[in-house]
């Protein structure tokens, strides 16, 4: 029962980083329009708001750059997210059909700062805005400044289903036996 364990373990592992790799292509290659279109994105946000939340965790508040409500998205509470600074991608007719090609400076928005983005979960979801909790991002994010969002791969489940197998795997030396005890029902009289 171990090398079967042991060995799922080793596929399971490949799932996920195959799940984590397409994840990461689509969110490289694709254009807002198109990450939009898929229900895998919100470009075009704005970050309202940057406060400490519960844990020491960063509560950072978006909501539309066009100040309207969001477009239609699968976001919700939970959900496993990168934010991302904003930039234009896609062609040139796809930027300029959605406002891309404007300058932020000229906008009165500073320039997202530069880098890998910044993991977070979805706190709070409204018609208008989208809330999120992340770890020690306080510094990453400023103010005003455009962001896209994306959808990011979940590891809930792979951690659940990891770590049923390695306790498949690792079994503890004796189970309590009086967990499995079975007795008669109780009588009333």
């Amino acid at each position: 029962m171990a090398a079967d364990a042991e060995a799922l373990l080793r596929l399971l592992q490949l799932e996920r980083n195959a799940e984590l790799a397409e994840v990461e292509a689509a969110q490289a290659d694709l254009s807002h329009a198109e990450l939009l279109r898929r229900g895998l994105g919100l470009p075009r946000l704005r970050v309202d708001g940057v406060s400490a939340g519960l844990y020491g965790r960063t509560l950072i508040e978006l909501s539309a750059a066009s100040g309207l409500a969001l477009p239609p998205h699968s976001f919700s509470s939970g959900s496993i997210v990168s934010l991302r600074a904003g930039a234009a991608r896609g062609t040139a007719a796809e930027r300029a059909s959605h406002g891309l090609d404007a300058d932020a400076a000229a906008a009165g928005t500073p320039a997202p700062r530069a880098g890998a983005g910044i993991d977070a979960t979805v706190y709070r979801v409204t018609d208008r805005s989208i809330t999120l909790a992340a770890d020690d991002c306080a510094d990453d994010v400023e103010e005003g400044a455009s962001a896209v969002l994306t959808l990011g791969a979940s590891d809930v489940t792979y951690r659940r289903e990891r770590d049923a197998l390695a306790r498949l795997r690792d079994p503890p030396a004796a189970a309590p036996l009086s967990l499995i005890h079975i007795s008669e029902p109780t009588r009333r009289t």
